[in-house]
């Protein structure tokens, strides 16, 4: 394993390479990258999910992510919610078919999460979910996969970005497989790079990675990206080689202020559905008062 992370102004980026090997001896070593505070954001282009479930269950519990986002999940409606279970995490899910493509994603049982089902698009591949904190803008955050054919995917996705009301009011997270190397002087689609960087200059996104994602043979490929509206409260971000799949994970946390409270405070009060004044006087008639 090798480690390489520089910081500037608070913020890390981390690579992490794992040679292709995944014993959960030598996962505990990865994840201790995740044992900083904050909200962590994973996605890794999975190629398959379902053979890999016990893999990524392993991961769900020792990095304790905030959320988990997985493209090219290769599933469909044949496949239950319950065979891609992870325990403590809620699982929102966008298929394809058994043969490519599909996206889904995992958020931890302890925030409060809503889909934002007004954000997805029939043609595109995306799953939006909405955390809400206390005293914090909403957290809207985006997992993806871009087909390599798909030549209008960043005009859909802004057609996405326009169907949420008060999305100035909130931070926005786009995790996922783009297809599009951002690696320099790589040979991309002129119209398609166009595309992209208007998508990310009309938001007013950053792309966090910087390492390569995919590496094949002679082949080093940045396909793999973190768009970020707020650079100011993430606090690491980078590139994990898990061995599970031939993309290497992709991650950012997000900082929490102190006293956030991870868990949810449960208040019981007396239910007056069936109150009337009539029982309330029979029962007071009914006590003995006389040790009063």
């Amino acid at each position: 394993m090798s480690l390489n992370s520089t910081g500037t102004q608070n913020h890390i980026v981390c690579t992490i390479f794992m040679s292709g090997c995944y014993g959960n001896h030598v996962w505990l070593l990865w994840f201790e990258c995740f044992n900083q505070k904050g909200l962590h954001f994973l996605h890794l282009n999975v190629r398959s999910i379902l053979p890999k479930m016990s893999e990524l269950r392993i991961m769900a519990k020792e990095s304790r992510a905030a959320l988990l986002g997985f493209s090219e999940t290769w599933v469909d409606e044949s496949v239950t919610d319950s065979e891609m279970a992870i325990e403590g995490y809620t699982l929102y899910r966008k298929d394809r078919s058994r043969n490519g493509g599909g996206v889904c994603c995992y958020v931890r049982n302890d925030l409060c999460s809503t889909r934002r089902t007004d954000m997805e698009l029939d043609n595109l591949e995306t799953v939006w979910v909405q955390i809400s904190l206390p005293k914090t803008k909403p957290i809207l955050i985006g997992t993806g996969y871009r087909p390599p054919k798909q030549v209008d995917f960043f005009e859909c996705l802004e057609t996405s970005l326009m169907n949420c009301d008060r999305l100035g009011e909130s931070e926005c997270y786009f995790l996922g497989d783009m297809n599009v190397n951002l690696m320099p002087k790589a040979r991309n689609s002129s119209s398609l790079s166009k595309a992209l960087s208007g998508w990310k200059n009309m938001f007013d996104f950053t792309q966090m990675i910087t390492e390569p994602t995919r590496l094949s043979g002679n082949s080093r490929t940045l396909l793999d990206h973190v768009y970020v509206s707020h650079t100011d409260r993430v606090a690491c971000s980078g590139i994990i080689d898990t061995g599970i799949s031939d993309h290497c994970l992709v991650f950012c946390t997000r900082k929490i202020a102190r006293g956030f409270n991870k868990g949810h405070k449960i208040i019981q009060i007396r239910s007056l559905k069936n109150y009337t004044q009539e029982n309330l006087v029979s029962e007071l008639n009914s006590v003995d008062w006389s040790n009063l």
